[in-house]
């Protein structure tokens, strides 16, 4: 099973202008993108695709607290998570969360891509 995390910086700005917030952005960013969102919450969005779209079917999560100091980028960590083995480098899971990565500062402006990174297989 493959698993690839990520650390986002949303502009703080979003939460206050965007219809539904952060989780509104994040929904709207995700299905333009051609994902299938299955819960949005104040907290937490999650989503999945089929394979057609990315190359493999995957889970994404992102999840957030709200800022200490208003005025703050509000930090996220997304988790993609799929079936293709790391043992073969997850090329495809990979590429899934550079895209995903790619089309979410597309979407949202000022978005920033603080950390990824992929983690050991399960």
């Amino acid at each position: 099973m493959a698993r690839y995390t990520a650390a986002i910086a949303i502009p703080a700005q979003l939460a206050g202008e965007a219809p539904g917030g952060i989780s509104g952005a994040l929904t709207q960013a995700l299905l333009a993108m051609g994902l299938e969102v299955e819960q949005a919450g104040r907290l937490q969005v999650g989503a999945t695709t089929g394979t057609a779209k990315l190359g493999v079917k995957v889970r994404l999560v992102i999840s957030w607290s709200p800022p200490n100091q208003h005025g703050e980028p509000v930090l996220a960590s997304l988790e993609l998570l799929s079936r293709e083995p790391m043992a073969s480098g997850a090329p495809l899971s990979r590429s899934a969360i550079q895209l995903i990565l790619g089309g979410l500062a597309e979407c949202i402006p000022h978005l920033q891509v603080v950390r990824c990174n992929g983690i050991s297989a399960n």
